[in-house]
C-alpha cells in the first residue's frame, strides 16, 4: 500500500510505503517513531496523517508477502493499465460463478443453460469472431444491453412500448 505524498513529475522512486515505515516485532505490527523516518517524510503532519491511518488499518490487517496486484502492476513497467484491470475484472467476478446474465438467458429460454456451455461459448466461440463490430454485437446480446421497445419507451415518450414483432406489450 502507498502512502499518499504530495505529487510531482518522476517521484515514482521516492513514494513511501507501509512495508519502508513499518516495524514488526514479537507485540505485533508498529509504526517506528518519528525520529528514524522523519527523512522520508515530509513533517511531522504527514507522519500524524499516516499514524491515524495505519489505525484504522491495523483493525482490518495487514500482508505479510507481496500481492498479486504489486506484483503484477506497481513492479511492472509495461502494460499497466491493462494488468491493473485484468486483476480488477477478476476479483470482481471471482465470487459470481453464475451471473445475472445467465438467470435472465434461462430465464427467457425456458430451461436452464449448463455451466460448461457458457464456458465454451466465452473461451472457444468468442475467438471466432475476427471482425470487432460482430464480437462487439456478441457482447450486447449477451450482457442484454439492446434496446427494448419499453426501454426506448422511458427514453422518448413518443415512441410505442408494444413488441415489435408479436405488437403485444412487454
Amino acid at each position: 500500500m502507498e502512502i499518499v505524498k504530495r505529487p510531482e513529475k518522476n517521484m515514482r522512486e521516492q513514494w513511501v510505503r507501509y512495508k519502508d515505515i513499518v516495524v514488526a516485532n514479537a507485540q505485533g505490527i508498529k509504526i517506528a517513531k518519528w525520529e528514524e523516518i522523519c527523512n522520508k517524510l515530509d513533517g511531522w503532519l504527514q507522519y500524524h496523517q499516516i499514524y491515524e491511518c495505519f489505525k484504522s488499518d491495523k483493525v482490518v490487517g495487514f500482508a505479510v508477502g507481496k500481492s498479486r496486484f504489486e506484483i503484477e502492476v506497481l513492479d511492472k513497467q509495461e502494460k499497466l493499465i491493462k494488468n491493473a484491470y485484468r486483476i480488477l475484472l477478476d476479483w470482481d467476478t471471482e465470487m459470481e460463478r453464475v451471473k445475472e446474465v445467465m438467470i435472465k438467458w434461462a430465464k427467457d429460454l425456458g430451461h436452464t443453460i449448463d455451466m460448461n456451455i457458457w464456458e465454451n461459448l466465452w473461451k472457444n466461440q468468442i475467438k471466432l469472431f475476427c471482425n470487432y463490430d460482430m464480437r462487439e454485437n456478441f457482447y450486447k446480446m449477451y450482457f442484454r444491453w439492446y434496446l427494448t421497445p419499453s426501454k426506448m419507451a422511458k427514453m422518448y415518450k413518443k415512441v410505442d412500448k408494444k413488441c415489435w414483432k408479436c405488437r403485444n406489450e412487454e
